[in-house]
């Protein structure tokens, strides 16, 4: 089966792949069920040294594991006030490091072995505050 994108631009249309991709604004009246995972659709991202932390892209969920516990990923700026990230290393053994994305500075956040962080904006650029949940 085709991938079905829905966009502004162009309506309705079919791609190779598979799945629905929303390139537009999404509002919902009714609920909405989900089943099965929910996540950003990224593979696993390697935090990596300072001066090389790995951009996170604008999805929501992300998955992160690291091999030094100064190793890191970087939040993009935010778009808008309210955006919602959530990041979770898998890692059992070292923390990763959040930083802003021009990783300038204090950390965001020093995420521990096996935790979630959740991550919230309060304008558009660099302004997300966040702390580790569990």
């Amino acid at each position: 089966m085709p991938k079905t994108v829905i966009s502004s631009d162009k309506g309705l249309v079919q791609k190779g792949g598979g799945g629905l991709e929303i390139e537009s604004t999404f509002g919902q009246t009714n609920e909405i069920k989900q089943e099965g995972a929910f996540y950003s659709g990224q593979a696993k991202v390697t935090a990596l040294v300072t001066g090389s932390f790995p951009l996170l892209n604008g999805g929501m969920v992300h998955t992160v594991d690291s091999t030094d516990n100064a190793h890191g990923v970087r939040l993009p700026n935010a778009t808008a006030a309210g955006q919602l990230m959530i990041v979770r290393n898998v890692d059992s053994a070292q923390d990763v490091v959040i930083r802003n994305e021009d990783q300038t500075g204090a950390i965001l956040v020093t995420l521990g072995e096996g935790k979630t962080a959740l991550f919230f904006s309060t304008a558009s650029g660099d302004n997300w505050s966040g702390s580790q949940v569990d």
